[in-house]
């Protein structure tokens, strides 16, 4: 049985990624990261938004299996004055944590394909 050319091309381009042992796993989504990254027991007493929200980017790194964690970013009104963070959570997950420090700052979580981001 003959192959056509234009196959037996369009073989060669898929197939070395694949036999020469590159990773092809797709890398899981922003959404199932931030259920998946447990934290150890969360804690701010009047902790400052900015505050926080460094400290959830520091415990995602540091919790997350590639060690890579996940991009928080704070979006902060000029006019408002940033709000403070008091609570206890133990083992939350992310997204827990997350919800609940902008939750007590009055602020709207928003993800994406590449970052969360508290507005």
């Amino acid at each position: 049985m003959k192959i056509p050319f234009c196959l037996l091309i369009a073989l060669t381009l898929v197939v070395p990624s694949i036999s020469h042992g590159q990773n092809t796993a797709p890398k899981p989504s922003l959404e199932a990261q931030l259920d998946s990254i447990v934290l150890p027991t969360v804690e701010f007493k009047k902790a400052s938004i900015i505050s926080a929200v460094n400290t959830l980017r520091d415990l995602a790194r540091e919790n997350s299996k590639d060690g890579k964690g996940v991009n928080i970013f704070l979006r902060i009104n000029d006019v408002t004055p940033p709000a403070s963070v008091t609570c206890i959570l133990t083992k939350p997950t992310l997204r827990q944590a997350i919800t609940e420090v902008a939750r007590q700052s009055g602020m709207k979580v928003r993800v994406d394909a590449v970052a969360v981001s508290l507005n």
